[in-house]
């Protein structure tokens, strides 16, 4: 489940991401649904249960499509999961995701309603 904000839209996604034993974040699983050229690529937490030769997780941590990645790191006890959800069972990793961005509006500057139009303008050009 990706979390995002009207405001920040793509640019600062967020969802909970694995950590392999090592410290490291794994690349994008792949999963095919086995009908077609399609295929959906996750960095979600749940898609690293080791099943189907995927690697595993031990734990998780909030991330961000900004590259910011959320300092704690949760648990992931597999045993307790429900494998029919993609709901990580803590909370904390959306309340890390939501101080993160709570930090980038705190940084952001309005643009002036001007320089808007304007930019608006060369999108349609563009």
């Amino acid at each position: 489940m990706e979390w995002k904000t009207e405001e920040f839209g793509a640019s600062h996604e967020g969802w909970v991401g694995a950590v392999l034993d090592d410290g490291s974040e794994p690349k994008e699983a792949v999963l095919d649904a086995g009908s077609g050229a399609n295929f959906h690529r996750t960095r979600e937490w749940w898609a690293y249960s080791g099943k189907l030769n995927r690697l595993r997780a031990t734990v998780a941590r909030g991330a961000c499509s900004c590259g910011w990645r959320g300092e704690e790191q949760y648990p992931t006890d597999w045993d307790e999961v429900d494998a029919f959800t993609d709901e990580f069972p803590m909370r904390e990793p959306y309340d890390e995701w939501r101080q993160h961005i709570r930090d980038v509006e705190a940084q952001t500057i309005p643009l002036p309603p001007e320089l808007e139009e304007l930019l608006g303008r060369v999108e349609e050009q563009l």
